[in-house]
């Protein structure tokens, strides 16, 4: 050949020209491979950040979340803490209430002096006072029964040798007050740590 390529039309096209088109054919596949590529690698690295940017931010999110619940939690304890006795003598009341309706005339009475004179066992002269009321269901148990009208239905009072068995509402509501406010002071100095609380 003499430097020239015949086109398919028929033309005679000079060799420089035909390896100069090759070559450019050569290079734009290279570089649309190289864009291909460097697309694929750019995806890849913006995936990667959207990610790592996500990850950030959840945790982000996470850890105001935690600062919020803490904030919370210690506001919580704030509110409580102020109302505190409120909520005891909310509850004393209640349970008072509860108490004076729901107890039985002569059954509650008698069950509650069968406790009292069995603490008092081994002492001699026991005297159970109780309401009117329940006198006649008391009558049967081992002991001096004395009516006495300030008692309140089921309340009982036992009583031998100087020791007392208070079994008024307002005296076993007192005691359950007494030993919740021990139990939350102990919690405290638990809670406080070794040093803190003192």
């Amino acid at each position: 050949m003499d430097g020239a390529v015949e086109a398919r039309t028929g033309r005679r096209i000079p060799s420089e020209v035909w390896e100069a088109r090759l070559r450019a054919q050569e290079v734009l596949a290279a570089a649309e491979a190289e864009a291909v590529r460097l697309r694929a690698g750019a995806e890849a690295e913006v995936a990667a950040a959207r990610e790592a940017g996500e990850r950030e931010g959840w945790a982000r999110g996470l850890a105001e979340a935690a600062a919020e619940v803490l904030r919370g939690a210690r506001e919580r304890e704030r509110l409580v803490a102020g109302c505190r006795d409120e909520l005891v003598a909310l509850a004393r009341a209640m349970a008072e209430r509860i108490l004076r309706r729901e107890v039985r005339v002569g059954e509650d009475a008698v069950r509650l002096a069968e406790r009292g004179i069995s603490e008092l066992r081994g002492l001699r002269r026991v005297v159970l006072r109780v309401t009117p009321g329940d006198a006649a269901a008391a009558s049967a148990l081992p002991a001096r029964v004395v009516p006495d009208p300030a008692l309140a239905p089921g309340e009982v009072v036992v009583e031998a040798e100087g020791v007392r068995v208070d079994g008024r509402f307002q005296a076993q509501l007192d005691e359950i007050v007494r030993a919740l406010r021990e139990t939350e002071a102990t919690e405290g100095r638990d809670a406080a740590g070794p040093g803190e609380g003192s």
